[in-house]
């Protein structure tokens, strides 16, 4: 379900894949957006119980590196909800 979240997110974003290896949770893309282009890299792991761990790095070219991280979490948060609403989760 994260990484079904997280496709969703690059599409949205209009954002270009740049590496992909969804079997082991990553998907790296770049995002031009007003005029900036910076890379996004999501790893998701398993951590059982039903649980993930979601890691975002951001590319060295952007300076508010913060304030993006924070962002592309409350959109995959946000998403998540969505989904856990429209999907039984036992």
């Amino acid at each position: 379900m994260v990484i079904s979240a997280i496709l969703d997110i690059v599409e949205m974003q209009n954002g270009k894949t740049t590496f992909s290896d969804t079997p082991h949770g990553i998907i790296h893309y770049y995002v031009k957006m007003y005029g900036a282009k910076w890379e996004m890299k999501f790893t998701v792991t398993d951590i059982g119980e039903n649980r993930s761990s979601v890691k975002l790095e951001i590319g060295d070219e952007v300076k508010s590196k913060e304030s993006i991280i924070k962002r592309q979490f409350a959109f995959l948060d946000s998403i998540l909800v969505v989904f856990s609403s429209e999907v039984k989760i036992s």
